[in-house]
């Protein structure tokens, strides 16, 4: 995945990123409606360029969110083939939302788990939660219902790395709202002490210190449930119905297994064939001379 280019302002943010995938045109584009799905977005446009949106999701539609992936975006992939079995993608972001550099890692990271997801469509066979094996090309499991693709493992590490980063943004916050307002309270009442400041500011420079303080703590708790949440499990998503399904074999399809071989099953077997049948005639029909003596020998 390369970065093309990006620009940010105030209020929303623009990121283009880009990357050659396997295949037509027509199977990426199938198999990257699906991915965009799987993680969330909703498609609007499909030709000639896939458009997704997402909209906000939790403290994000009050501004509030540290994760860049609670915000509002617009995904527009253009397709571009290079030949029969490659295809040129472009990532065109538009954000509602000012982005730091450790958020821009966190959307190209998305556009790497859209691409990742939109290769690697395989069906496992045995569930990984209840260990049952699938009879069927079904993409949940029969029994718990868990999910037998590995897409799913891709989504997690996205949500890893966005409550990561958030965590980080929160504490930072945190930590450069307490520093001046500890420092404000502890001059004020310096000052206060050696009568170097009017009365008046006194209790306004309390309630300055003061409110820093306060959100500092709240930064600091959104943090630690960010935190927290790492090791949380994620919301499960509704199953949608594929577009693109990789070809498999027929299973009860006998013309295509490999013609039956009538080789041995054994190195060892039908080896006695290379002997001279007459031989084998001739020996068997000799009679092998055997002693009417007995041997009646004390043992010593």
């Amino acid at each position: 995945m390369s970065k093309v280019n990006s620009s940010t302002t105030l209020d929303s943010t623009e990121l283009y990123l880009k990357k050659v995938l396997p295949g037509s045109i027509d199977d990426v584009r199938l198999q990257l409606m699906d991915a965009l799905e799987t993680v969330g977005y909703d498609i609007i446009e499909e030709e000639p360029h896939i458009v997704g949106r997402r909209g906000n999701h939790g403290w994000a539609s009050s501004v509030a969110s540290a994760n860049v992936l609670d915000y509002a975006r617009t995904l527009t992939v253009r397709l571009k083939p290079i030949n029969d079995s490659s295809t040129s993608v472009t990532f065109d972001y538009m954000i509602r939302r000012h982005m730091s550099k450790g958020d821009h890692r966190i959307i190209a990271q998305e556009a790497k788990t859209i691409a990742s997801i939109s290769r690697n469509q395989s069906i496992e066979t045995v569930c990984s939660v209840c260990e049952t094996e699938s009879t069927d090309d079904s993409r949940f499991c029969r029994k718990c219902g868990a999910p037998l693709t590995s897409e799913q493992a891709e989504v997690e590490v996205l949500r890893l790395m966005a409550e990561a980063q958030a965590g980080k943004t929160s504490m930072t916050i945190s930590l450069v709202s307490l520093i001046p307002s500890a420092l404000l309270l502890l001059v004020t009442f310096f000052l206060n002490n050696a009568d170097l400041i009017k009365p008046k500011l006194v209790p306004l420079f309390i309630i300055l210190g003061t409110a820093g303080m306060i959100s500092s703590i709240v930064f600091a708790l959104f943090g630690w449930n960010r935190l927290r949440r790492l090791l949380g499990i994620s919301e499960a998503r509704e199953p949608h119905a594929p577009r693109y399904s990789p070809p498999a074999i027929d299973k009860k399809d006998v013309r295509e297994l490999p013609p039956q071989t009538t080789r041995p099953a054994s190195v060892t077997e039908g080896t006695t064939n290379l002997l001279d049948e007459d031989l084998l005639e001739r020996r068997e029909k000799e009679k092998i001379p055997v002693s009417n003596k007995r041997v009646t020998n004390d043992l010593d």
